[in-house]
């Protein structure tokens, strides 16, 4: 979407690990605000508490951990970027040849509009028979679901609340540590 400038939603995300003789299931929800170029802001939780926060001034990207109360400050590469947003809509709008990386490996594809659905239906899947399901808005052409299911893990993103363009205060892309935080060399 070409004259998308800003977007604001909600990103729960449900992933599971599989083993063989454990199955783990983690659920998180994140409010995400983006504004382009390369302003956004992750505010993540899980069962109600703040995890992790992500905030991309357009110089500097700075990831805050809630519990550990550390944050650390890196230059807002594409891939620190990819990382930092994963496979998410917002990584659909920020990273450069997402679409294009996202084929590497695909053995075949197919794209589908179910009947009655206000969605397109993109279906991925590899030689190792990992898939990957995008729930694609017809008017948008924005991912509002995304299921992906590899050997060790599958992966469920749903976006709620979307809001485009939507005017967005500065202040929301600036990141200032809370009373105590220590700065640390975290890796992202």
């Amino acid at each position: 979407m070409k004259d998308l400038q800003s977007v604001q939603y909600i990103s729960k995300v449900t992933l599971t690990s599989k083993g063989k003789k454990l199955t783990k299931t983690q659920q998180s929800k994140a409010k995400i605000w983006l504004k382009k170029p390369s302003f956004f802001r992750i505010d993540a939780s899980q069962e109600g508490k703040s995890t992790l926060l992500f905030v991309c001034d357009g110089n500097q990207l700075f990831l805050y951990e809630y519990q550990t109360n550390r944050y650390g400050a890196f230059e807002p590469t594409p891939q620190r970027i990819e990382k930092a947003t994963g496979f998410s809509l917002l990584s659909f709008v920020l990273t450069p040849n997402l679409k294009e990386r996202l084929l590497v490996g695909i053995t075949s594809a197919s794209l589908t509009t179910p009947p009655k659905a206000d969605y397109l239906l993109l279906t991925l899947k590899t030689k190792d028979n990992d898939s990957f399901i995008i729930y694609v808005d017809k008017k948008t052409y924005l991912p509002l679901k995304t299921k992906i299911d590899i050997k060790f893990a599958a992966m469920e993103e749903e976006v709620s609340d979307l809001k485009l363009n939507p005017k967005i205060s500065p202040s929301t892309f600036s990141f200032k540590p809370p009373k105590g935080a220590m700065r640390a060399d975290l890796k992202l």
